[in-house]
């Protein structure tokens, strides 16, 4: 059915590129991983002066951000993490990939120390640089 709509589509659109079959079977992916976000007008934002929540700012990521993210991680709290992250660090598409391929959020707050060890007086001192170093 897909493959049908894409070929109506182009025909009844043939100045509008975008309505490939590839890119249909992408739309459904993002419905599919996000069908309950929010509806964003970026108008509402400008009058009410508040930040969009998570999904709504995940829609204004670029759409490679997003086909990355759908493709190549199945996890939703891990592709949250992975979108929240880029998002704060602005990553490009690049970047995205080679952090989710370099297992990023596996390794997120897992620094190799002996702070357990040589931070012992006073013993709050180890956590307190393990998350400093973490961040």
């Amino acid at each position: 059915m897909i493959e049908q709509l894409a070929k109506y589509l182009s025909s009844e659109f043939p100045g509008v590129q975008g309505f490939s079959a590839r890119n249909l079977w992408r739309m459904r992916a993002f419905y599919q991983a996000y069908p309950k976000a929010p509806e964003f007008l970026p108008q509402a934002v400008a009058e009410t002066g508040t930040e969009p929540s998570l999904p709504a700012q995940i829609t204004l990521s670029p759409w490679g951000h997003l086909i990355t993210l759908i493709e190549k991680v199945k996890v939703p709290v891990v592709r949250q993490w992975y979108a929240q992250a880029a998002l704060e660090y602005r990553w490009f598409g690049a970047i995205l990939v080679h952090q989710i391929e370099s297992r990023l959020y596996d390794r997120h707050g897992n620094a190799v120390t002996n702070f357990t060890h040589t931070l012992y007086r006073p013993p709050v001192l180890s956590p307190q640089a393990t998350l400093l170093c973490r961040d």
